[in-house]
């Protein structure tokens, strides 16, 4: 989502069935949240969803199909407030300048467990 993108409504780009829900909301001036909090729902998570957000500078990002002799598929440039999400795709980028992101995606990390490489990168 480019940092200019703009909405009048409250609303989620992710189907509700993804492990990673994204929804741009929307209050008018003085509308009040409803204090709430969230059940505690057991899940099964096998992926590891991300999702950046470009803070300073520019980065190109690649993404691969990693299950199949990581083919690339296609690439994008986050710059400035630039938000990304990545649903499962291998991907890997490139700091076009000095680049600051902020990463959030769920846990816990397992470091041996958690990713993978392409064999020829270092």
């Amino acid at each position: 989502m480019r940092k200019n993108h703009q909405w009048n409504e409250t609303q989620f780009l992710t189907p509700n069935h993804l492990y990673q829900q994204i929804g741009l909301l929307f209050y008018e001036r003085n509308k009040d949240v409803r204090p709430h909090a969230h059940y505690k729902v057991p899940r099964t998570v096998d992926v590891t969803m991300e999702v950046l957000f470009c803070v300073s500078g520019r980065i190109l990002y690649t993404f691969y199909d990693a299950e199949n002799n990581w083919n690339e598929i296609t690439s994008c440039e986050l710059t400035e407030g630039d938000l990304l999400c990545l649903f499962g795709a291998g991907h890997g980028g490139k700091a076009l300048e000095q680049t600051r992101l902020i990463e959030v995606k769920q846990g816990p990390f397992l470091e041996m467990k958690d990713k993978y490489y392409y064999p020829d990168s270092e």
